[in-house]
């Protein structure tokens, strides 16, 4: 049998070293590379999915961050009398939305030392004075707003698909459904 790391040889004369100095077999490493590469392949797509949803958390809340801060600014514009109408129209909708990019200094004026560093959008309405939705990125993922690549990362498996690059938050709730515990007798 061929020992990996055994004792050296006392002498030419074959003499065996005491069974507690013994190494490891060739088989006996073998196995215990084996299982280490099942436990890396099992491991590091995991540890790669949960760095990906917890960047993707990360933007996600800088996105609802500037959500609360646009949302606050566009209450004091209102009550300033200021229309919020700056904006361009948002290209998918109607025609009550509208859109600023984080390079609109009238939409976040003043002190923007609590704003996160990086690129935004902020979808909103200047008739009911509400942010309807905030697009958020640390790089310039943001410069060509509009299209299919928007729509889809709305969703959060859209945005975690597209490499976590871009944080959202929106303020659409989910529709309520009717139930008999909330219909009155």
């Amino acid at each position: 049998m061929v020992y990996m790391f055994a004792c050296p040889m006392e002498s030419d004369m074959g003499n065996k070293c005491p069974p507690s100095r013994r190494g490891f077999t060739l088989a006996e490493m073998l196995v215990v590379l084996a299982i280490m590469t099942v436990l890396c392949l099992i491991g590091v797509p995991t540890l790669l999915r949960t760095q990906l949803n917890t960047r993707q958390a990360f933007l996600d809340s800088r996105a609802e961050l500037l959500f609360t801060l646009a949302q606050n600014q566009l209450i004091c514009l209102r009550s300033s009398g200021i229309s919020a109408s700056e904006g361009e129209l948002c290209p998918y909708d109607k025609g009550e939305l509208y859109f600023v990019h984080s390079d609109d200094s009238f939409f976040m004026p003043g002190d923007t030392s609590g704003l996160p560093s990086g690129y935004w959008i902020v979808e909103y309405s200047p008739v009911h004075s509400s942010v309807h939705a905030v697009f958020y990125s640390e790089e310039d993922e943001l410069s060509e707003y509009g299209g299919n690549r928007f729509q889809r990362l709305r969703e959060y498996q859209g945005r975690i698909a597209d490499g976590a690059c871009v944080g959202y938050y929106s303020s659409a709730f989910p529709a309520v459904s009717s139930s008999s515990a909330a219909t009155p007798h």
